[in-house]
């Protein structure tokens, strides 16, 4: 087995070398490494399926525990046709689904800041009384405690205003995704199968649209059960 920098002019040299000695049919676990060889190996005139990991038949004991393992099983199962290639989405769709997923990432870095605020407070004895927390009302307490009259000592009151930068940028950020996610919502490509998704009980347009980019084409599936 031979190992392959990640380097497209030495890989292409290599699959073209290989396609002398006859039919190349290429594949590789879906992962963090994306389709970006996927659509160079295309391109290069070479067939290739990104395969789903979870799909992959396993003997019941069995570990893979190396590369040269996981390169041998693989092109055996991909030979005898037991393995399940994913939907490879065009450079279109994956650019529009990877800013809904950074969306995503914004909602969960929100939620940390949340509770770097609440965990610091908690630690000197403060804590908000007069309803829910993240109210306007919260909120407004919160800046109080910020603000020149606050009963923080000082280096409390810095902490205090750094977590709160942080918070209020995330939210600015979330804020400004929200919107440019609700426009990309009502283009053409996307428009119909949104709408269609919000008829559903808890679907809002943010909800549709990491639904809708997540699965792409629906007519893929023979059935909507899972």
């Amino acid at each position: 087995m031979n190992r392959l920098p990640n380097d497209h002019s030495k890989l292409k040299r290599y699959f073209a070398r290989l396609a002398e000695e006859g039919t190349l049919r290429i594949c590789y676990e879906a992962s963090g490494a994306g389709f970006v060889l996927h659509r160079a190996l295309r391109a290069w005139g070479s067939h290739c399926d990104v395969i789903a990991p979870s799909l992959i038949p396993t003997k019941p004991g069995a570990q893979r525990k190396h590369d040269r393992y996981d390169a041998v099983q693989l092109a055996r199962l991909y030979r005898a046709g037991e393995l399940t290639a994913v939907r490879v989405p065009s450079e279109a769709e994956e650019r529009i689904r990877d800013l809904v997923r950074c969306r995503e990432t914004l909602q969960r870095e929100l939620l940390r800041s949340r509770h770097y605020l609440l965990k610091f407070l908690a630690r000197r004895g403060l804590a908000f009384r007069a309803g829910k927390h993240w109210t306007q009302a919260h909120l407004t307490w919160l800046r109080a405690l910020a603000g020149p009259a606050s009963p923080l000592e000082a280096e409390d009151g810095e902490v205090l205003n750094e977590y709160l930068a942080l918070f209020d940028y995330k939210l600015a950020r979330r804020q400004a995704l929200d919107q440019r996610v609700a426009a990309l919502a009502d283009t053409p490509s996307l428009r119909t199968a949104v709408q269609w998704l919000q008829c559903f009980r808890g679907f809002q347009v943010q909800g549709a649209m990491v639904l809708q980019t997540e699965l792409g084409d629906w007519r893929r599936f023979d059935s909507p059960r899972p």
